[in-house]
Order: structure tokens, then C-alpha cells, then sequence
């Protein structure tokens, strides 16, 4: 489905240049109110959740960087982890034998954690090689009337790898060649999947001012609207990110006259754009609409496993929370590369993880100690819905859904040779 006003960049990606008036305006940075009680998205969620599963996970969640911090853990057989916060457990997936997972099951036994271990069929490098050898063979696919959106790599599932996409040229693709030449191509198992077209979240919460928080709402001086992600330094001074696909341009808040700046670099891995205005360490919470500048302090990164649940607090629709991590390692192309995407489910039923206009905000992880831990940066929403979309700033044409793309905030920074600003 195309949705658009103006065409950005690629014919793939389109921007909607959202209009209207919308909810009261935040106060931002530098002295932003806190969340009070009953107000907060976040706290309400964390209330539900209760206190031991914010933790818990938050632990699993520390176990996994130790995890990944190993030296040679990739090439060893790790692949991911499937965390389980309500029971302090995880399952580790991981091909073949190795010592190291006698030195990684003993520090989960020294955190308190359970673990299991899960045969996989294939390593990371063995999906990274196949998942690069499909994506080279997009031309074939569409010469079959297939289009890839999408390739996944890890899941909580049999280990296969699993294409998804959609029919174009207006008859039903030929998916059983399109496997044949998959599995051909890798050299693994595939599976390939019909569905609707990735379409970009576009994002822009609205009357922000320097130095600005994650979470903001944004419009581009001509149209277009985008919403900004967990802020990063270098050794000099800080500033504001968004998502790669919003378009080119002068940004401003978006029922204000503060100046985001424009795009001066992008990031070489995680599909995002280095702002020209400077960031804080706050991060909007509440509903879109809320009038008192609700926040949180960042904290710290925080990298997810499959069974982790987040929030995303995109700058047209706000805080959405109880979105599981249902893959990892899945491949997507924003139409200037590819990177790879962590797939996130609203499991709150009627409830979507993000709108049209919250493209470039964040996804976190609420932390124990009340701050919230920067996971990952919107990118798209798969089976996009035009229906039911509000409440959100702009509306109009919106599409929304509860399946969410987002790229990680850590390999965004690494790439960048930057760092977290952190209260």
C-alpha cells in the first residue's frame, strides 16, 4: 500500500506530510516535569507488570550484554536468547558444542537465572551469509511477482529462515519457486510468506525546544513529519537522531518554531540520521497529547532477546506498551540499505505498537529504578491498518499496526563512534 504526499528519497519509501492542529503542547528539556502518578503510560505499565517482572527482565536483559560481550561467542554457536521475566528464566539458542556454554550457563547460575539450552540449526554467520545471499536475489523474486519486505533470521521457532513479502504485479506470486530459488541461493531451509507491503511509520511530541528530547514530534520546513530517537554524543557536544527515511530537510517542532536542524550524516548501520540540533537525556512518556511535558531519564542501552516485552513513544501516538520481541536478525531495506530489524508485537488486544509520523522514536525498556533503558529507533509497521488508528496527533490517512520494525539504538551509536547521553 502507498501512502503518500510527497515521495522521499527512493520510490519504496514514502512520506505522508501530515497536517492539523492537534493536543496540547510539552514542555521539554532542560527541566521537564515528571511523570506523576496515574498519567504516566510507562508507570501504569510497570504497575501492571509489577515490580519483580520489571526487574527480572531488566536482569535478563544485563545477562545477554554479558552474554554477547564474550569473545568469540558468535563463531562459539550462539545465536540469541528467549527470555522469560516471569519465571527469571532464558533459553539460549546455540549451535553445537562448545566450553562456552558451560562458562555462560555458570554465570546465569551465579545471577539467579534458569537457563536452558536450544539446538539451532544454524549460527549467526551462517544466517548472516544465507540472509545476504536471499537479499541479492530480490530480482528474481519479482520476476516471480513477489517482492521481499522482509527477511527474518531468528525467531522462537524450528530455526528456518523466513521470507516474507508481498504480490505485485497484480496476480499470486509463484512462492513455491520463490523458496526453491531461496533455499538454492543459501543453501538453508526457507520459508516464504504472503503478506502486505512494510510500510514506513513516519514520525514527527510537538513544541519541543533545544536540547531536545527522544520522542519529539517534528515537521519539515515543506512538508513531511518524523519523531526523534535516544539523543548521542561524541567528545565534544551532543545531538538529536531520527530515522534514515524521513526526509532531507529543515526540521522544526511541530506546533512550535524550535529548530531541530537538518540531517548531517547518517549512521553506517541502523538506518538512522544524525540531527544538526543538540539532545538530552529525557525521554517523553505519556499519551501523545499530554499538556506537562511527562519524561523519563535514559539511563543506559539496553539490548533485547526474543520473550522481552517494550514500549515505543513515538512522537504522533505516544507511549505504547507490552510489545513482545517476536524475531531478531530480520532483514530490511529502508530504500538506501539494508539492516537488520528486531520485530516487536503489541499484545494488548486493540491496541497498536505505531502510527504513521512516529518514525525515528524510540523503543525502551522501563528499568527498576523508575529510568528507562534505550533499546532501538521505529523504523516501519508491517500489515499496516488504515482503520482504527486514534488517538494520535494526526490523523488523516494514517496507517498503524502492532507489528513493529525498530533497529537498535547500540548499533546505531557503535556505528557512529558515539555514545548514550545519559542522566
Amino acid at each position: 500500500m502507498t501512502l503518500a504526499t510527497q515521495t522521499v528519497r527512493a520510490a519504496t519509501i514514502v512520506m505522508l506530510a501530515l497536517t492539523g492542529i492537534g493536543g496540547g503542547a510539552a514542555v521539554a528539556s532542560p527541566d521537564p516535569s515528571p511523570s506523576p502518578p496515574g498519567l504516566s503510560e510507562i508507570d501504569n505499565y510497570v504497575q501492571a507488570k509489577g515490580p519483580t517482572f520489571i526487574a527480572d527482565q531488566q536482569k535478563l536483559s544485563d545477562f545477554k550484554q554479558w552474554v554477547i560481550s564474550l569473545p568469540g561467542i558468535e563463531e562459539a554457536g550462539y545465536v540469541e536468547q528467549v527470555n522469560d521475566a516471569a519465571n527469571r528464566a532464558t533459553k539460549v539458542l546455540w549451535k553445537g558444542p562448545s566450553p562456552l556454554r558451560d562458562t555462560v550457563s555458570a554465570e546465569a547460575k551465579a545471577r539467579g537465572i534458569a537457563v536452558t539450552f536450544s539446538e539451532r540449526p544454524y549460527s549467526i554467520p551462517q544466517i548472516r551469509d544465507a540472509i545476504q545471499k536471499i537479499d541479492a536475489k530480490k530480482q528474481a523474486f519479482a520476476a516471480l511477482g513477489f517482492q521481499v519486505d522482509g527477511i527474518i533470521g531468528v525467531r522462537d521457532d524450528d530455526g528456518s529462515i523466513a521470507v516474507e513479502g508481498h504480490a505485485i504485479g497484480g496476480a499470486a506470486p509463484d512462492l513455491p519457486n520463490v523458496a526453491a530459488i531461496a533455499k538454492q541461493a543459501s543453501g538453508v531451509e526457507v520459508r516464504v510468506k504472503d503478506k502486505q507491503k512494510t510500510t514506513a511509520a513516519v514520525a514527527t511530541r510537538s513544541n519541543d525546544y533545544a536540547p531536545f528530547n527522544s520522542g519529539g514530534y517534528m515537521r519539515r520546513e515543506g512538508g513531511g513529519t518524523c519523531s526523534t530517537g535516544f539523543s548521542l554524543r561524541d567528545a565534544s557536544r551532543t545531538y538529536t537522531i531520527t530515522a534514515r527515511h524521513c526526509p532531507q530537510g529543515n526540521w522544526y517542532a511541530r506546533d512550535g518554531a524550535a529548530y531541530y536542524g537538518n540531517e548531517i550524516r547518517d549512521s553506517p548501520d541502523g538506518q538512522a540520521s544524525l540531527m544538526s540540533g543538540t539532545g538530552s537525556w529525557y525521554m517523553f512518556d505519556g499519551a501523545y497529547n499530554n499538556s506537562a511535558g511527562y519524561s523519563k531519564t535514559v539511563s543506559g542501552f539496553q539490548d533485547v532477546s526474543l520473550g522481552d516485552y517494550v514500549c515505543t513513544s513515538g512522537g504522533n501516538s505516544g507511549v505504547h506498551c507490552n510489545i513482545e520481541v517476536i524475531s531478531l536478525r530480520r532483514w530490511w531495506n529502508d530504500g538506501w540499505g539494508g539492516a537488520w530489524q528486531i520485530e516487536g508485537y503489541q499484545r494488548t488486544a486493540g491496541q497498536y505498537a505505531a502510527i504513521q509520523g512516529d518514525s525515528g522514536g524510540p523503543v525502551l525498556m522501563p528499568r527498576a529504578n523508575g529510568t528507562v533503558g534505550a533499546v532501538g529507533m521505529i523504523q516501519a509497521v508491517l500489515n499496516a491498518d488504515t482503520n482504527g488508528c486514534a488517538p494520535a496527533h494526526d490523523l488523516g490517512a494514517n496507517v498503524c499496526s502492532p507489528d513493529v520494525l525498530f533497529t537498535s539504538t547500540r548499533t546505531i551509536a557503535n556505528s557512529l563512534g558515539m555514545s548514550l547521553v545519559i542522566g
